[in-house]
């Protein structure tokens, strides 16, 4: 299915800096991504092209397929099999079971800065195998934290971003390219299970996004794809 949001009509799918558009029907776990039509001109920061596949900025969640090519993104052609692609979340899902900020104070606060994969991937944490270097490894080392005495963990990047890259035959293994600021890397999770923001006693998150102030253009038109089962095996998704 294919939605078009044109900027002939910003009223209807455009608010201030943002494109929107409301799908019913839609429920979580379906699979989505954008296409952006309009001119091609580099010399003026222009570089639409239709045939790629691209992701909502404001998704909560991402899947990559196994067959992922961050380089077919740069070559011609069609990429949406081989593209990361955009899924929507329930947000009300998760039962946060009325966790609150501690508000310690930061006097009283002692901060490790940690690597979520780097904290268990090594056997000597102590970790069972099929949970090093992932959300579940790191909840399962809180007690140590505290024996430690630390009081907060402030993680290094843990949205989604692109393992690939990196120099060939090398992989991006701090995170420092993302790719979604609102979803948890997919490649942290053991069994895709979601950790708590406040599972670790005064977690620290910090979440950045910038809008585009670029202007809708009558010329210009974003399309909403929603990704059918077909397409879905097609992508040969993990």
């Amino acid at each position: 299915m294919t939605i078009a949001l044109r900027a002939s009509c910003p009223l209807i799918h455009w608010t201030y800096h943002y494109w929107h558009v409301f799908v019913p029907e839609v429920n979580a776990g379906q699979i989505y991504g954008f296409r952006a039509h309009g001119e091609f001109n580099p010399d003026r920061g222009l570089r639409f092209d239709a045939s790629k596949l691209l992701l909502d900025p404001y998704s909560r969640a991402i899947v990559v397929p196994r067959g992922y090519s961050r380089d077919a993104a740069c070559k011609p052609g069609d990429n949406t099999a081989i593209a990361m692609k955009s899924v929507v979340t329930n947000p009300h899902a998760y039962d946060w079971e009325g966790d609150t900020p501690l508000r310690r104070p930061w006097s009283r606060t002692i901060i490790y800065e940690m690597h979520v994969r780097g904290f268990t991937a090594h056997s000597n944490s102590g970790v069972a195998e099929h949970k090093r270097g992932t959300y579940a490894g790191l909840v399962e080392k809180i007690p140590y934290l505290q024996q430690l005495g630390i009081t907060a963990v402030e993680l290094l990047p843990v949205f989604q971003f692109d393992s690939q890259d990196a120099p060939p035959g090398l992989t991006n293994y701090w995170g420092y390219s993302p790719v979604s600021f609102f979803a948890p890397h997919h490649a942290y999770s053991s069994r895709q299970e979601r950790l708590k923001q406040q599972e670790m006693p005064g977690n620290l998150a910090l979440l950045v996004a910038e809008a585009s102030s670029q202007q809708p253009d009558a010329n210009r038109r974003i399309e909403l794809l929603r990704i059918s089962e077909a397409g879905m095996a097609a992508s040969n998704l993990q």
